[in-house]
């Protein structure tokens, strides 16, 4: 947890309600698990498709 501190400075485990601190209770890691979980909170399971690429930045626009 200290890196994701350190690197966007937000504490994951501070109640962004009471700023208390909370407990980490489970770490899902197996694929089967977090399907079963998302679906669960009706959270889609399905890995989103990408975004089309921006086109080139037109130097005109700038100037």
């Amino acid at each position: 947890m200290a890196r994701a501190r350190s690197v966007t400075d937000i504490d994951v485990l501070e109640c962004p309600a009471c700023k208390g601190r909370m407990k980490l209770v489970a770490l899902v890691t197996e694929p089967g698990n977090i399907t079963r979980f998302l679906s669960a909170l009706g959270e889609p399971t399905d890995v989103p498709g990408r975004s089309p690429n921006r086109g080139p930045v037109v130097a005109a626009a700038f100037v």
